[in-house]
């Protein structure tokens, strides 16, 4: 087969209808030619596979010629080749390479019996290095894959190690926890069995006592004992009230009685205060009384801040009970304050898919679902044979990705499919590549099941990965809020503001609602519109309370926590759960499952997975519980509704506003920089004007007309003393010679050095003379 035959063989692998039918046309050219060989040596058939019957045919054709020495002396030699396999095998290699190249000797057809022979060992022996070299490459490849199978095992056993090092500190604690409520089992058995011989002891007693003839006690016997013991019902009549009180020294009169209960049984309830009122709520007309909230009072109206007001029903036991906004008032500018955000307005300037159709044999299925399959198993690159292997011995190799997995879960064989293959299943090597395909996986037993199992296996890391650092975020957020001190300063701030801008039924609040916080931007300053009331709070913040500006240091987890929505979370941790459950129903079908199949792992791979999921599923619920808890209570802690309020948006409340906090500080900063900018630029330009004011003063000064000076001299009015004193400013500062002392510079800077113009002038008097 001149090398020819490991290349058709690989070739068949690939399961494409068109190259099976070259490959077939081959073999049967193939056949037609050693047929005709056969009948050239007078035989009926040769067999290429026995060395012996080949041996014998060349014995025949060259042992009358005198080519049989040769072939003597070539079998000779061939006897001495070493026998080591790492050394013989690439002998045999370059003598069968050789044998070719002799054998394929002229391309044009010509007799290489009398043609020169040109045998290229180099090239031979290049082309068996090469092919060595791709072997080796192969075995790389396998030994890298090798090495990660181990490096994913060994992660595995230390997970598993881990667990069960959690697993066994947990029983510990809770054997711990049993052995503790056994013994107090035990000791409540021991009081019962100690009650009832004392019961018994008693019995005995009362039958002694009556067989004598005497009488026991009521209050004594063992019936009334049993009956002190139970506890009784409200009986139906109220017990009598204590008698009254003495009086006291002084000679008051007593209290009154308490009026008789009511009929029914019962106590009356206690006589309203002399002075209150029979109101609900212990205001008037059944309306609550607020409390006086103390607000300065704005000198004209201000802007109205939108806030949602919280009722005062709402304020007990949230964080509003320890805010103060008194507080806040004392360092605010009222002043400054009604200037930006008074309600007077002024006016100011401001691809398509592309399926191959493959030939198909017997296709039974739908049209659409064999192609789409076909696709699948072309991506897959893997015979039926293989993949069955893998689902039995759950992907031990790691040969089908996770992608994969949840792409052959949809080509999962029906029933009706399942009967449709069965009814022709003497045609099945006839079958296309996807109903081959489909009836080759209806044959594994729970097919479906251990897929689904091989699935949540391979994904179980990256959803435990994705759900447990959002449940750990909410956990940690909600920890954050309760415990930062700079926010509760923040809405006290904000608080204060409120209840100073907000009259009449809006304002003299305890309280408001959290998306209250971002609407603070909303409203604009009067003086200048780039300014919000939000600017104007970090502002204050900056000069009363310069530690709350690093809010955002309190709240890390915050941001995160916001975009983790607790229904999904929910939703997620439950189909865990869930499929978990079904893993092991499964895992204990396969366990009592008699017929076992050959390469069938299911069982020593689930095994110890199944403990780890157990154990991280254990923990992933009991943070699920820890995190319900304290998200209701943060939530009630800031006056919402937690049934009301989603997860992602009760942080995000909190996400946005520090966004827009940080803007506010960044904004100011620009304000401010561009403010001392402004400040530095007036401040030159008066300069500038207190310079040229002294310089004009200066040359009036000195180069004023005659005629005007004897006319100041002679009037004897007027007062020069500033224009004087001007003239003495700029001479000092120079100002006055401010052209002239720069013209002298420049004369300066391109005249020569003394000694030069001295030497230049006497040369040129010299040259005169």
């Amino acid at each position: 087969m001149l090398g020819i035959q490991p290349v058709i063989e690989k070739l068949r692998t690939m399961e494409n209808a068109t190259l099976t039918r070259h490959l077939n046309f081959f073999d049967m050219v193939r056949t037609e030619d050693e047929k005709e060989l056969a009948k050239r040596y007078g035989m009926p058939f040769i067999d290429f596979r026995s060395a012996s019957g080949m041996l014998e045919l060349l014995k025949r054709k060259v042992g009358h010629t005198s080519s049989y020495p040769h072939l003597l002396s070539i079998l000779h030699h061939l006897l001495l080749l070493p026998n080591e396999h790492s050394v013989a095998r690439h002998m045999w290699q370059l003598i069968d390479r050789a044998i070719q190249q002799v054998v394929l000797q002229q391309e044009d057809g010509g007799d290489p019996d009398v043609a020169p022979m040109d045998i290229n060992v180099n090239y031979i022996i290049d082309s068996l290095i090469q092919e060595n070299e791709g072997g080796v490459e192969d075995l790389k490849s396998k030994l890298s894959k090798k090495e990660r199978e181990l490096e994913s095992k060994k992660e595995e056993m230390d997970e598993v190690k881990e667990a069960l090092d959690k697993m066994v500190v947990k029983l510990e604690r809770n054997n711990q926890e049993l052995q503790e409520a056994m013994q107090r089992i035990r000791e409540q058995d021991q009081k019962l069995s100690d009650f009832d011989n004392e019961v018994s002891e008693r019995k005995r007693l009362e039958e002694v006592i009556k067989s004598v003839g005497g009488s026991i006690p009521d209050d004594l016997k063992i019936s009334k004992l049993a009956n002190a013991l139970k506890p009784s019902p409200m009986s139906g009549t109220a017990p009598p009230p204590p008698p009254p009180p003495p009086p006291p020294p002084g000679g008051a009169a007593p209290p009154p009685p308490p009026p008789p209960g009511p009929p029914g049984g019962g106590f009356a309830p206690p006589p309203p205060a002399p002075n209150q009122a029979n109101t609900p709520g212990g205001g008037f007309f059944g309306f609550s009384r607020q409390p006086n909230r103390k607000a300065p009072k704005p000198s004209h109206p201000l802007k109205s801040f939108n806030w949602s007001k919280l009722p005062d029903s709402k304020i007990k036991g949230t964080v509003w009970t320890d805010i103060d906004d008194s507080e806040v008032y004392a360092v605010m500018d009222f002043e400054d304050f009604d200037r930006m955000f008074s309600a007077y307005q002024r006016n100011e300037k401001d691809p398509k898919d592309v399926t191959d159709n493959k030939p198909k044999e017997l296709s039974l299925i739908d049209n659409r679902r064999a192609q789409n399959c076909g696709i699948l198993l072309s991506k897959l690159k893997m015979t039926d044979e293989e993949i069955t292997n893998a689902i039995l011995s759950m992907d031990e190799k790691d040969e089908l990705s996770k992608d994969m997995v949840e792409q052959l879960l949809k080509y999962v064989p029906t029933p009706a499919e399942k009967n449709l293959l069965n009814e022709h299943n003497k045609n099945q090597d006839q079958f296309a590549r996807a109903d081959k395909f489909l009836y080759d996986m209806s044959r594994i037993v729970h097919y479906e099941q251990r897929l689904k199992s091989l699935c949540y296996k391979k994904r179980f890391a990256e959803r435990m990965g994705d759900v447990k650092p959002k449940v750990q975020a909410v956990i940690s957020a909600c920890k954050e809020l309760h415990r930062s001190k700079r926010l509760r300063i923040l809405l006290e701030v904000v608080l204060a503001f409120g209840n100073y801008m907000n009259r009449g039924a809006r304002g003299n609040a305890a309280g408001f609602k959290l998306n209250s916080l971002n609407n603070i931007i909303d409203t604009k300053s009067s003086a200048n519109s780039k300014i919000t009331l939000l600017n104007y709070l970090v502002s204050v913040l900056e000069k009363s309370y310069p530690d709350v500006l690093k809010l955002e240091q309190d709240l890390p987890h915050v941001r995160t926590a916001a975009k983790a929505n607790l229904n999904d979370l929910e939703s997620e941790i439950t189909s865990i759960k869930k499929e978990l459950k079904e893993l092991e129903k499964e895992l204990e079908f396969q366990t009592r499952k008699r017929e076992k199949t050959a390469g069938d792992k299911f069982i020593e791979s689930m095994s110890s997975f199944v403990k780890v999921a157990q154990f991280s599923c254990t923990e992933l619920t009991d943070a699920w519980d820890e995190l319900k808890q304290k998200y209701q209570k943060i939530v009630k802690l800031f006056g919402e509704d937690p049934k009301s309020v989603q997860s992602d948006k009760f942080f995000g409340i909190f996400t946005s506003f520090l966004v827009s906090f940080a803007e506010a500080k960044n904004q100011n900063e620009e304000i401010k920089k561009k403010r001392e900018a402004e400040e530095r630029k007036a401040k030159a330009m008066v300069e500038q004007k207190e310079k040229d004011r002294q310089k004009s003063a200066a040359r009036k000064l000195m180069t004023g007309s005659d005629k005007s000076k004897d006319k100041k001299m002679a009037s004897g009015k007027g007062d020069n003393r500033g224009e004087f004193d001007d003239l003495i400013s700029a001479l000092r500062t120079g100002d006055v010679f401010g052209d002239e002392m720069s013209k002298m510079k420049g004369r300066r800077r391109t005249a020569g050095p003394k000694s030069t113009r001295k030497n230049e002038t006497k040369n040129e008097r010299e040259r005169l003379n």
